[in-house]
């Protein structure tokens, strides 16, 4: 299954997104970076990140669609915001959504 073709020039396994594709599907000029990777690891698998690129595992056609209608949601003036009254203390642990998928991105993100 892994390597199959899905929509939108995704395929099954690991994709690598760019902040210019999130910029294009969100038709925006900037987006705080660390603060959308904060937001989509509730909604999505991230294996790594960088300053401008992170890698999602999409494993199907309908998980790709809810991962791109959740980018089209962020909304940056809320999630900046959340980002950085979480990164101040280890609360998030207990309540973040995606902390059991990943903690190890949600932990390098908060350093």
């Amino acid at each position: 299954m892994n390597g199959q073709k899905l929509s939108h020039g995704f395929s099954c396994g690991v994709n690598n997104i760019t902040i210019t594709k999130i910029l294009k599907w969100r038709n925006s000029r900037d987006i705080g970076w660390k603060a959308f990777l904060w937001y989509i690891a509730d909604y999505a698998t991230i294996v790594d990140f960088g300053e401008n690129w992170f890698k999602v595992h999409i494993v199907s056609d309908k998980q790709l669609n809810f991962f791109y209608n959740k980018v089209i949601e962020y909304q940056s003036e809320i999630w900046e915001q959340n980002y950085e009254v979480d990164i101040k203390n280890e609360l998030w642990k207990d309540h973040k959504r995606g902390t059991e998928k990943n903690l190890k991105i949600l932990l390098k993100l908060s350093e």
